[in-house]
């Protein structure tokens, strides 16, 4: 046999597409997420409960056999000793604790074996989406065992006053539109659906509006591949980036990252379509009367794009992770530091099968319109006019943020200091991600960066003058033009350590731009004072807090 016809068909069909064969895979996979939920849509959906638990199973199982075969065994066995925890100690502090330590140990010991130089496609991936999944299980049936009324609102909407059997467990595991790349979605949310009690057993409108997004979601993957064919990721670090002028590579960095990025909010919008076709994204109704599928989202694109500070950056990428670890459940003070501090020792990707059958149902709005966005990941219109980090992290990625701040975030509201609960918020994503270096230096920089433009932006609220003045006229197109260059070039120096993971790599990035990151966000300490009395200078009248107020 020639030594080409050594290769499968599928290597050679990746080869001719210029990718790789696990990202392939990893495509169909997400793909058959389609007709997988649209079989279900008209011939399962509000059927016998059992019959689609092991529908999902199925399904759910042969995607990961598909794409990583006996390695499936590492979900499997994570699995069971979740249901085991249950079954012989659910809703105790100890079942949580336990939950804890050994699935996050199991996925860091999954990205040592499995971890190379480059990011890789490999077992691992999926299983950081289940690790979520099932330390978030134990916690909703802890919660469930709790008084009502001592639950936040968050926790009242996901807690469990029952334990979940193992094929339930399985079947939400193993969910085909998100097992391989998310979105994260609680099991209650998970039953109801199944139940046909979270939109009804009528079959929902959610078609044409999941098409749309994952029309928009292949738009973007569109411009992703035609970016990144002009400014590949090798070209940073070439020499001929390093020929560039100072301010061609500060730019020439923002672009490369604005199309990085382009990879996920395209995949999140695929998977986001497939999430609200399915029903799993209903959110209610809008002011208006109409359905939101947006329950599943996970990047808010018009902030993304029109952001002017990294913290609606922030607020727009990434949500449905953030939002789980806000939400690890109350637990005593001293277990919730060591749930912390195993999560510090202790994204991927898509949402697109989910929306397919109604499972994106999340409500109705004042106006009785029905939402769909309970497995949104992505808010375009935050993205697309982001001017701050801010409105970034406000808009991408927004379905795994909501988890990170559901999770981990709000529960450590005990310490009573807001930068101890942001900084391990932010460890504890660095290390979900994995146990390269890159991953710590970019959540370090969105820890100094998003502490910058609070503190400067909360001082410059106290000048109603200035501010006037800057949002008149020519000067309020003039400031956004800024606002806007200074998002796209500072999000690709924080972005660069993310995508290049190794320290050779990204601390030579990081040289080539003479660490003007560095300087400006994590300096600001030391040269604040001196803006604020600049500012205190130009502002006119100040505004007294409430705090000064009181005093």
């Amino acid at each position: 046999m020639a030594a080409s016809d050594d290769r499968t068909l599928l290597q050679a069909f990746a080869t001719s597409l210029g990718a790789q064969e696990p990202a392939l895979r990893l495509l169909i996979s997400i793909l058959i997420g389609y007709p997988i939920v649209l079989i279900h849509r008209y011939s399962l959906y509000c059927k016998n409960p059992l019959i689609q638990h092991l529908y999902f199973i199925v399904t759910g199982v042969s995607i990961a056999l598909f794409n990583y075969g006996q390695n499936v065994v590492h979900s499997a066995v994570c699995v069971v000793v979740a249901w085991l925890l249950l079954l012989l100690m659910g809703g105790t502090l100890l079942s949580v604790l336990i939950s804890f330590i050994f699935q996050m140990t199991y996925l860091l010991i999954g990205y040592y074996v499995t971890g190379t130089d480059t990011y890789d496609i490999k077992w691992s991936m999926p299983h950081c989406v289940l690790t979520l999944r099932l330390i978030a299980l134990t916690y909703d049936v802890y919660d469930g065992r709790k008084d009502p009324e001592k639950l936040s609102g968050d926790q009242q909407k996901t807690a469990l006053r029952f334990t979940p059997n193992l094929i339930e467990i399985a079947a939400h595991t193993y969910f085909p539109a998100s097992f391989m790349v998310g979105p994260q979605f609680s099991m209650k949310r998970y039953l109801d659906f199944v139940k046909g009690t979270l939109v009804g057993c009528e079959l929902p409108p959610c078609l044409i509006p999941g098409l749309l997004r994952g029309s928009l979601g292949m738009f973007y993957l569109g411009v992703y591949q035609v970016g990144i064919s002009w400014i590949p990721d090798t070209f940073i670090n070439s020499d001929e980036y390093y020929d560039l002028a100072l301010w061609k590579r500060h730019l020439v960095v923002g672009v490369w990252a604005k199309i990085t990025l382009y990879k996920y909010v395209s995949c999140w919008l695929i998977a986001e379509g497939v999430c609200i076709m399915s029903g799993l994204a209903y959110n209610g109704r809008n002011s208006s009367g109409g359905m939101r599928w947006d329950g599943c989202r996970n990047v808010h694109v018009l902030l993304l794009e029109s952001s002017t500070q990294f913290g609606q950056l922030i607020q727009s990428f990434n949500s449905n992770t953030n939002a789980w670890v806000a939400h690890v459940p109350s637990l005593p003070s001293e277990q919730r530091l060591v749930c912390m501090l195993l999560y510090g020792l202790g994204s991927r990707l898509l949402l697109w099968p989910v929306k397919v059958e109604g499972l994106s149902y999340s409500g109705k709005d004042a106006n009785g319109n029905c939402l769909w966005n309970g497995c949104a990941n992505v808010k375009i219109g935050l993205y697309e006019g982001a001017t701050t980090f801010g409105h970034m992290i406000a808009s991408f990625n927004t379905n795994t943020n909501a988890w990170v701040a559901q999770y981990v975030y709000k529960r450590l509201r005990f310490l009573n200091n807001r930068y101890v609960s942001q900084v391990s918020a932010l460890v504890f994503l660095a290390v979900w991600h994995g146990l390269h270096s890159g991953y710590y230096a970019c959540f370090f920089m969105e820890f100094v960066v998003m502490n910058f433009e609070r503190d400067l932006s909360n001082y410059v609220k106290q000048y109603p003058r200035l501010l006037a003045i800057l949002n008149a006229g020519p000067l309020k197109y003039i400031k956004f033009v800024v606002l806007k260059l200074y998002v796209v070039v500072f999000m690709g120096y924080c972005l660069g350590p993310f995508v290049l993971l190794k320290l050779h790599r990204w601390w030579q990035f990081y040289h080539s731009l003479f660490f003007s990151g560095h300087v400006i966000f994590a300096g600001w300490p030391l040269y604040a004072p001196a803006v604020k009395a600049l500012i205190k200078a130009i502002g006119g009248e100040r505004l007294r807090l409430e705090k000064e107020k009181a005093k």
